[in-house]
């Protein structure tokens, strides 16, 4: 066991009400033993691992990355072991600055990623953050919102493949470009959280609120605050958000959040955060919470090395509960044509024209739901009409079409066509809403 000087321990209360009753919850540094081995990472293809997240569909599952130089992909280790279980391309991912900026099948430099709840109400989705600075100063930043796929833990095969239906969220700073190597969701309101990594100064927090516009249309990120630390590579949210855990190469910070609060409340100055034991890696830009909340997970970079150790971090003490109800921060869904059908005037549809799709129909005096979707052809025309909630689906695993979508399921003809789409799976010869 590395010997590590520790400061004195800080303890931070947190306060959950339930009903009238209330209660305290508390961390120190020895809630979390010292790291063990739980396997080894191939460096080939994960060579440059800058993020860390825990599937929520699929058990034993961990999501990582490769950082700028990377492309636009994300990879499936087994969270026992390490061994590799997958490479999936993000179909469409396209940074803005790609045009005049140098960059990998569409990726920048990714360096963070998330796992959350999204769109579909019940589905989980990874949030994958093209964030960093790319040594360049960039006009935007992204962050692609895809359904996880399915990926078995014990099927030990290579089970690579190309994720459709990605929607990509524009950031911009509201003053000049920040690099920054953490993204952190928020399950609990749905909002997106980018920490700043800054030499020169305490690391900046800022905020994406939802709702998450695909359109292209950027996003101007709030600033929250500072925190009383600098050069943050690495965060994630505890998955019923209750506590975030963040690193920099020399050190793991944990805090604790109060329910009723915002995020962004529970790590910016002047909240505390507890330093828990840590075994200092090569070039450690990675942490994650496992998918059960009982430990965490850092991964390094290689840094030249054929195997780099997955650390496991187990927790001796119990999980942080809740006893409310907890919003959910899913995309409404699209509205049914009955919704366009209350609209009993002509301006009163047309107002809705651009939010939800309706139509006025001069034969029949009335609104109703426009059939944009079906008409599109292309990729490319069919992901421009978002707003009217289209969605490019597969047929067959090898062919797209464009589609309303609440049919986005539907349409799919085999199993595989299926769980290429969002937020679908496949029961029983149909494709279905998860």
């Amino acid at each position: 066991m590395p010997s590590i000087e520790l400061s004195e321990l800080v303890a931070i209360a947190a306060i959950w009400f339930a009903g009238s009753g209330a209660r305290t919850y508390s961390l120190s540094a020895s809630d979390f033993g010292w790291g063990r081995e739980a396997g080894v990472v191939d460096s080939n293809p994960v060579a440059d691992a800058s993020g860390l997240a825990a599937s929520q569909r699929n058990s034993g599952v961990l999501w990582t990355l490769n950082d700028s130089g990377g492309s636009n992909r994300v990879f499936a280790i087994k969270a026992d072991g390490g061994d590799f279980l997958g490479s999936f391309a993000l179909d469409g991912a396209i940074a803005g600055d790609c045009s005049s900026l140098v960059c990998v099948n569409g990726a920048l430099d990714y360096e963070d990623l998330a796992v959350g709840p999204g769109p579909v109400e019940g589905a989980s989705y990874l949030y994958v953050g093209d964030i960093g600075s790319g040594k360049s100063t960039r006009n935007t930043i992204e962050v692609h919102r895809v359904a996880e796929p399915k990926v078995d833990s014990d099927k030990g095969s290579d089970q690579s493949d190309t994720l459709g239906s990605v929607d990509t969220i524009v950031l911009k700073y509201p003053g000049k470009f920040y690099d920054s190597e953490t993204l952190l969701f928020d399950p609990l309101s749905g909002d997106i959280y980018v920490v700043t990594k800054d030499r020169d100064e305490a690391n900046r927090v800022y905020r994406a609120r939802i709702p998450h516009p695909v359109d292209g249309t950027p996003i101007v990120l709030e600033l929250m605050g500072t925190m009383d630390w600098e050069l943050a590579v690495g965060g994630d949210v505890l998955f019923n958000g209750l506590e975030v855990i963040m690193k920099n190469k020399k050190s793991v910070f944990i805090y604790t959040r109060e329910e009723e609060k915002e995020l962004w409340e529970a790590i910016v100055h002047p909240a505390k955060a507890v330093s828990l034991r840590y075994i200092e890696e090569p070039q450690g830009e990675s942490i994650g919470f496992a998918g059960d909340g009982m430990g965490f997970y850092t991964l390094s970079e290689s840094v030249g090395a054929q195997t780099v150790p997955l650390y496991f971090y187990r927790r001796n003490g119990s999980l942080p509960t809740s006893e409310a109800p907890q919003p959910s921060p899913t995309v409404p869904n699209p509205l049914s044509p009955a919704f366009c059908e209350d609209q009993k005037t002509v301006s009163d549809c047309r107002e809705l024209v651009t939010d939800t799709g309706c139509r006025w129909s001069r034969k029949a005096g009335r609104c109703s739901k426009a059939r944009r979707c079906r008409n599109i052809r292309s990729e490319q025309s069919c992901k421009g009409v978002t707003k009217y909630f289209c969605a490019y689906s597969y047929k067959k695993t090898s062919r797209q079409v464009c589609t309303d979508f609440s049919n986005r399921c539907e349409v799919a003809r085999s199993e595989g066509a299926c769980e290429k789409n969002s937020g679908c799976q496949w029961n029983s010869g149909d494709c279905t809403l998860m």
